[in-house]
């Protein structure tokens, strides 16, 4: 359970044996009583040692992932054994790459909705100046592009994808889904 409502995305729940292999016979990921709580079915597992790694978007779009470990029967390997087995999920670079685009998609924003608001109420003839012009549909330009590539790199970053995944057309329409890719192609 989380305190807060999180959004699944594909394979939010993995589970793996004792040495980091993927088993079999995990359900659909889906939301219990509510938006905190992640469900999944399991199969009849054999004796051993498993890991479940879990990974969610949070409501602030970012993605929350973990591990733990438990045994069925008798155990087949300890922490140490199963210790580093799961690497972090998130790509660094696309981490970066996407704030950087949505610090460009909110600048670019600001600068239109308040370059507007004073050439509206402050300025009105500054708006035939085709440098105010410009400046208006730079900054227009660049929200319009940042919007689609926001939405691109939230599926990589969300997934854990290297930047490839900005082309996943299945994660691209899973963030469509979220308010997060509603928000940002309004």
């Amino acid at each position: 359970a989380f305190d807060e409502g999180v959004q699944l995305v594909d394979d939010s729940i993995r589970l793996l044996d004792g040495h980091g292999a993927v088993v079999d016979g995990v359900g659909d990921s889906e939301h219990g009583a509510g938006d905190e709580l992640i469900t999944a079915t399991l199969a009849d597992l054999d004796d051993g040692s498993y890991v479940v790694d879990w990974h969610v978007v949070s409501q602030d779009s970012h993605p929350i992932t973990g591990a733990f470990t438990f045994s069925v029967g008798t155990p087949t390997a300890d922490s140490d054994d199963i210790a580093g087995l799961l690497e972090g999920d998130t790509n660094r670079g696309v981490g970066i790459t996407f704030g950087l685009t949505r610090a460009l998609a909110f600048a670019s924003v600001l600068t239109l909705i308040g370059a507007l608001f004073f050439l509206w109420t402050r300025w009105p003839e500054a708006g035939r100046d085709p440098g105010q012009r410009g400046l208006l549909w730079v900054s227009w330009i660049v929200a319009f592009v940042t919007a689609f590539a926001g939405v691109a790199l939230q599926a990589a970053y969300t997934s854990g994808e290297t930047i490839s995944g900005a082309f996943d057309t299945g994660a691209i329409a899973d963030v469509m889904d979220t308010r997060f890719g509603q928000s940002w192609l309004v």
